[in-house]
């Protein structure tokens, strides 16, 4: 049952999409776009059945939403079967389906359904009127976004209402704003079941195979894929994305075509809020880590942890159930400089007493058990790439080695050196999980931040100053610029962004950049001239240079680095990855290949 409103036209590179690749399927159908309400209405309905109908307030793939008036006068919402689809079988099925579901599974916070009838060749369903709109519509009344509150009890009372979904052994597969429903004193009801299926263990024929069927940019990964492994997860990582839109005012993912927006909704899990809004809590932050990680495993595991952990938000405290990866990704936010703050925080786990801070005996050991640990973590990578084995279980011994490090406080007098360790954990685990990033590019960005890193505690390189480093992004695509930009401030590194190499040249005249981010097939120059042009230049010939290309191409414009660039990373990566490397270039410029690349067996 989507709203009629409709966002105004997004900034220049946001991409808002609040269209249901379901209602695409029904737009195909008919042979007419499914946005048309004159084609969609057709002649105009003054009656069905016993009721009067009085306005349009919405319509969609597969039907029209009017206000109408009962036999006994109560108010209702009638939703009715377009008159272009009502021959096809498939979509009839699937109407009479909503209608079970929605009759079928009750809840304080589901749309009640009323019941359901057919008259003048067309099927309706009857449904209890909501009078406070949707929460789209509110965040669009609010100028771009509402309180954090507001939005966390929003999302409990549609987790509430997702159990009873739960429960049912049913998938709703659409969550989205537009499908949040307020009522006049605020409460939020889930609706409209039109794409709704049994879990992923029982069949679903009105799905074909391989058909993807939800609302881009708050589908979960798997959704997107096809995948017929999706469960309730799959509703729970768009609970968190439609939490994300509530607080920020935006999509979860952004770009000039529905393709950018796929590729980064494949690549990384949902991103920190506060990356748009600074005055976020990190609770909220940590619920929609945990509700939109990539892996469904990261994730809350039943709505009813997401509905306890909102509930938590609600009274300020803690959530309780957030996965560890979300977690994790919080320390990396906490040991660094969050946009707006001057100073990194404190580290995890607590910090050793100003007495051993300042006694020279135990900032040694502190430093020499770090560089053990630092030493344990590459013998391992090397053991484990020599053997092929590199995989879960040596990512986590990887990540093990350098916990001690974080938990003890044994680095609070090194908070560059702490940042740095947390984010080589943090990597190590995230490459554990999501296997299909370990390549060539991943490994030796993680043994360069663990060479880096042992040089910082060793005081044989001096700490970087991370508040006055500044980095300058240069790719021709909005999307990548964007994302990199993200992954800067992750760490706290602030960063100047440009479209094209001739314009990152001028910005490399005027201000003195720490690092560069260059992308290597670009419309005015490749990155090779790019980097050649600023070699040759009088400003800041010897500032690091990294190229960002594509897996396929990273062992040939690796080879060529020589060339110009410093080092390369390959897309897709994780945003932790491209953070680690960044520190590591700024820790250690010009760290000689033999220091980072594995011994030969």
């Amino acid at each position: 049952m989507p709203g009629t409103r409709v966002f105004p036209r997004p900034a220049q590179g946001e991409h808002r999409s609040g269209r249901s690749i379901d209602a695409e399927l029904a737009e195909l159908i008919a042979g007419r776009s499914a946005c048309d309400p004159a084609g969609m209405v057709g002649a105009q309905l003054q009656n069905l059945g016993p009721y009067r109908l009085r306005e349009v307030l919405g319509h969609g793939g597969m039907g029209i939403v009017y206000r109408a008036i009962g036999p006994d006068g109560t108010e209702v919402a009638l939703k009715v079967l377009s008159e272009h689809v009502v021959d096809n079988p498939v979509i009839q099925r699937r109407f009479l389906r909503e209608a079970q579901v929605a009759s079928s599974v009750r809840s304080p916070h589901l749309v009640g359904c009323l019941g359901m009838g057919v008259d003048q060749g067309r099927r309706f369903i009857v449904l209890e009127l909501m009078r406070g709109g949707n929460a789209e519509e509110l965040v669009e009344a609010s100028g771009g976004a509402i309180g954090e509150l507001r939005t966390a009890a929003i999302c409990r009372d549609a987790a509430i209402g997702l159990e009873a979904v739960h429960a049912a052994s049913l998938i709703h597969r659409d969550i989205k704003p537009a499908n949040l429903f307020l009522t006049e004193d605020g409460r939020a009801k889930l609706g409209d079941f039109g794409i709704v299926r049994r879990n992923s263990r029982q069949s679903d024929r009105l799905t074909a195979e391989h058909s993807a069927l939800g609302t881009l940019g708050f589908m979960a990964p798997e959704q997107f894929r096809a995948s017929e492994c999706i469960d309730i997860r799959a509703d729970i990582y768009a609970l968190g994305a439609t939490l994300f839109f509530l607080l920020t005012g935006r999509m979860p993912f952004f770009g000039d075509t529905p393709a950018k927006v796929v590729a980064q909704l494949l690549a990384t899990g949902l991103p920190d809020p506060r990356a748009i809004r600074s005055d976020c809590s990190s609770r909220i932050a940590a619920v929609v880590a945990s509700a939109g990680a990539l892996n469904p495993d990261d994730r809350y595991q039943s709505p009813r942890e997401l509905r306890e952990d909102l509930e938590l938000v609600l009274r300020d405290r803690p959530p309780r159930h957030v996965r560890a990866t979300a977690r994790e990704t919080t320390e990396v936010l906490r040991c660094a400089r969050l946009p707006g703050s001057a100073t990194f925080a404190d580290p995890p786990g607590g910090t050793l007493s100003s007495e051993a801070l300042r006694d020279p005996a135990a900032q040694h050991r502190s430093r020499a058990q770090t560089c053990d640990a630092v030493r344990e973590a590459l013998e391992l990578l090397d053991r484990f790439e020599r053997g092929g084995q590199v995989e879960h279980p040596a990512m986590a011994a990887i990540a093990d080695c350098l916990a001690p490090s974080l938990r003890s406080g044994a680095l609070a007098d090194q908070r560059f050196a702490l940042a740095m360790i947390t984010t080589l954990e943090v990597l190590a685990r995230r490459l554990g999980a999501l296997q299909h990033h370990i390549n060539a590019s991943s490994l030796r960005t993680l043994r360069h931040g663990l060479v880096a890193v042992a040089a910082v505690v060793g005081q044989r390189q001096p700490a970087p100053d991370l508040e006055r480093a500044l980095a300058l992004v240069v790719d021709d695509d909005l999307v990548s610029r964007k994302t990199m930009w993200q992954a800067l401030r992750k760490v706290g590194v602030n960063a100047e962004s440009a479209a094209s190499g001739a314009e990152a040249l001028v910005a490399l005249e005027q201000k003195d950049f720490a690092i560069v981010l260059s992308d290597v097939l670009m419309g005015d120059m490749n990155g090779f001239q790019f980097a050649i042009r600023v070699r040759s230049g009088r400003r800041c010939p010897r500032v690091p240079i990294i190229f960002v290309t594509m897996l396929a191409e990273f062992d040939k414009v690796f080879r060529a680095t020589a060339d110009g660039a410093d080092d390369a990373i390959a897309k897709p990566f994780l945003l932790t990855e491209l953070a680690a490397k960044v520190l590591c270039h700024l820790a250690c410029p010009r760290t000689p290949a033999r220091m980072i690349d594995p011994a030969p067996a």
